[in-house]
């Protein structure tokens, strides 16, 4: 439009050549749209190359938000990694949560129970004395009996008392003259333990 400009300037010029002393004025205002047209044809080179500048910082911005759009999108993606691990620690934590109560109610039954055991140790040990007191005594009994012949038959009195009983006390199985079959014999003698 500026070219077009000048170039009617251009003619105008010439015409107001042609008109002479007449055309004095014409020629003054042809020289005016010429200097414009030439400024305007500046101003648009001017906006050219602001333009040109303008577009390649659009470019830049426009890079510049892609950027920052992958930026947020890594973000995003970060912050969702994010809750799910804690979502996994706070499963994890529960599941440790009931681990350790299910520990802790073991090791309080086995505590019971080894207070049982002792308990039942403690029975049985006691169970053992009485029962080492009662073969002992058993023991002592036996020895009151003599065995000859396939029969069983009550040993001498050892006392005084047991002569004035007639060597018979409540542990006497058999008199001297009565007989037992061999195998109450084996009964009596072997050992129960």
């Amino acid at each position: 439009m500026a070219f077009q400009t000048r170039v009617l300037a251009m003619n105008a010029a010439v015409e107001a050549g042609r008109a002479g002393d007449a055309g004095r004025g014409f020629a003054v205002v042809a020289d005016l749209v010429s200097a414009l047209a030439m400024r305007a044809e500046e101003e648009a080179k001017r906006a050219r190359n602001q333009l040109t500048v303008t577009q390649v910082d659009i470019g830049a911005a426009v890079d510049a938000v892609q950027l920052v759009d992958q930026a947020l999108s890594g973000i995003v993606a970060s912050g969702r990694e994010a809750a799910d691990i804690s979502r996994q620690i706070a499963t994890d934590n529960q599941a440790q949560a009931l681990a350790i109560t299910e520990v802790s109610a073991a090791v309080g039954s086995m505590d019971q129970a080894t207070q049982k055991n002792a308990a039942m140790v403690e029975q049985t040990s006691a169970a053992a004395r009485q029962l080492a007191q009662e073969v002992q005594l058993l023991a002592q009994h036996a020895q009151r009996f003599v065995v000859d012949g396939g029969g069983v038959r009550q040993a001498a009195p050892a006392s005084a008392a047991q002569a004035a009983t007639g060597g018979r006390d409540h542990y006497t199985l058999a008199s001297d003259t009565r007989r037992l079959p061999a195998s109450a014999i084996t009964a009596l003698t072997r050992p129960s333990w």
